[in-house]
């Protein structure tokens, strides 16, 4: 073993040897990007408009929390309780009042 650790780990100055001195975390984004993208790829040609929404839906909660997270570690409260709701809520009824509208003022 080198004097940073196991050869698969960063070094000393952060660097990953094999890779020519990239970040590791260079890699750690190339191999998510890697995975996800035919995922997302695949998600989006083949099914349909509903899974496809209800995924989006799903990140974008996962995003709404670490905004949470961020928010909590610098002393703001969120109000998590109403805001999840109101975050699906957008997802469900975005696609039924526009057409409710137009057909009541058409």
């Amino acid at each position: 073993m080198r004097e940073g650790g196991p050869p698969w780990k960063a070094g000393p100055t952060g660097a990953c040897w094999f890779l020519g001195g990239f970040p590791i975390y260079d890699l750690e984004a190339v191999a998510t990007a890697v995975v996800l993208i035919p995922f997302v790829v695949g998600l989006v040609l083949w099914s349909s408009t509903a899974i496809v929404a209800l995924a989006v839906a799903l990140v974008t909660l996962l995003a709404l929390f670490e905004y949470f997270a961020l928010g909590e570690a610098i002393g703001h409260r969120a109000y998590r309780f109403w805001t999840t709701p109101a975050h699906f809520s957008s997802f469900t009824c975005n696609g039924s009042w526009p057409c409710a509208n137009v057909q009541a003022f058409g």
